[in-house]
């Protein structure tokens, strides 16, 4: 059985209708191209972290904090990237003697053709930031499947999560959708888990369509990003990677999300954007869920958890869009056993030894990605951000962050009472 529990309903003009919401925010101020594979399955890596650029291979802990959750010390910069290493590599606009000065992340494939493995090492050699940006066009079109383990010290069900986040679709993404029907014809999952940003402009709503056509006969629950309600813009793309400011307000949304919602709830999914739902997946057991809007564009609001969250053996599963610290933080102290959340891309440009250059919110660098656990007010939570699978139509590069769907293998330590 699927519900979801609607709590203080009151009107809310973006959506155009009545859903779930409360005046109070979430509060915590302390805290590959896959190459086709001859028709096989897609690539599968098995390792928690992207070695090539995750220099922080105990993600399992979690030091250095304080009861709420912020990491001692840290400052603005952790969600932004470092300037002296940026400016080394030629990622800096307007820094004389680097070759990537100037140049807009979308049109970076005019620097080189891909391909021409002579022209990328006079690039790599030349203007490092140049063949960095250029293998990026080539990256991107690299996405995987990772599998990671969650146990969670609680008598709760086995279950396998597949999260899917951050398609960005827009015409020239159908290698995304040709990836995931191999996923779901190969692959062996519970539940649906999709985080969001699913659009790259108003023109891919058909390709949203056929993305999640394959797992809608599959449970599921889903949370919104700023891009399924407002089309990307252009940015400044060094002024992006030095700071972690969200985007300039809009309130008229011009993306279809309404019919894709329509969608997933008419095949049974929850939806969780400042709401609360149960699901009851045939041959697991029960998941108690509790999600919000994105916090990117201030829509997290507050809603108590349903009242299956305090019954044993449920898994407690939150779910968000982007991880700021304020909401990461409320769902760890409510006791969720695993949050799941994308928006970051990983980073989207990382670095071999010092991993994502920026987060795109105030969550810090090492949480960029993978499988973590965070800690409030002395509670913990696994929480798992995905790096997603795609980019803006106005930076169609990833580099050391494969584009990705996750496995999350969830199974309790605890066997349950009989």
């Amino acid at each position: 059985m699927r519900s979801a529990t609607d709590l203080e309903p009151e009107v809310d003009r973006f959506r155009c209708g009545v859903r779930p919401i409360s005046s109070r925010r979430w509060t915590d101020f302390g805290a590959e191209y896959d190459r086709s594979r001859a028709g096989g399955g897609p690539i599968s890596v098995r390792s928690t972290t992207d070695l090539a650029a995750e220099p922080d291979r105990s993600r399992r802990r979690v030091g250095g904090r304080d009861a709420s959750g912020q990491v001692q010390g840290a400052s603005r910069l952790d969600g932004t990237a470092d300037l002296g290493l940026l400016g080394a590599l030629g990622l800096l606009p307007g820094r004389p003697g680097h070759g990537a000065a100037h140049v807009d992340l979308a049109d970076a494939a005019g620097l080189h053709h891909l391909g021409h493995g002579l022209r990328m090492q006079r690039a790599g050699r030349d203007h490092p930031g140049a063949a960095a940006l250029a293998w990026g066009r080539v990256e991107r079109r690299l996405p995987v499947v990772r599998r990671l383990e969650v146990p969670v010290a609680r008598p709760v069900p086995e279950v396998t999560i597949l999260q899917i986040s951050d398609l960005h679709l827009f015409p020239g993404q159908e290698f995304l959708v040709d990836f995931l029907r191999r996923v779901a014809a190969t692959e062996r999952f519970d539940v649906v888990a999709s985080t969001g940003d699913n659009f790259g402009g108003p023109d891919g709503a058909d390709l949203v369509r056929e993305a999640y056509a394959p797992f809608l006969d599959r449970p599921g629950f889903f949370v919104l990003g700023s891009n399924d309600y407002y089309s990307p813009v252009r940015k400044n793309w060094g002024r992006y990677l030095t700071r972690s400011k969200g985007p300039r307000p809009r309130v008229v949304p011009d993306l279809p999300w309404t019919p894709m919602t329509r969608m997933m709830a008419d095949a049974g999914w929850v939806d969780l954007s400042n709401r609360t739902g149960d699901l009851e997946v045939p041959g697991v057991g029960a998941l108690s869920l509790l999600g919000t809007d994105d916090a990117h564009i201030h829509r997290d609001r507050y809603v108590d958890p349903a009242p299956s969250w305090e019954r044993e053996g449920v898994l407690r599963l939150g779910a968000t869009h982007s991880p700021y610290t304020r909401v990461v933080s409320a769902l760890t102290r409510r006791g969720a056993d695993l949050i799941v959340a994308g928006h970051t891309h990983g980073g989207q440009i990382g670095l071999p030894g010092f991993g994502a250059l920026i987060t795109n919110c105030d969550i810090p660098r090492r949480y960029a990605k993978g499988l973590s656990q965070w800690h409030s007010q002395g509670r913990s939570s696994w929480l798992h951000v995905s790096a997603g699978l795609g980019t803006s139509r106005y930076a169609r590069v990833r580099v050391a962050t494969r584009p990705e769907v996750s496995l999350l293998h969830v199974f309790p330590t605890r066997s349950p009472r009989l």
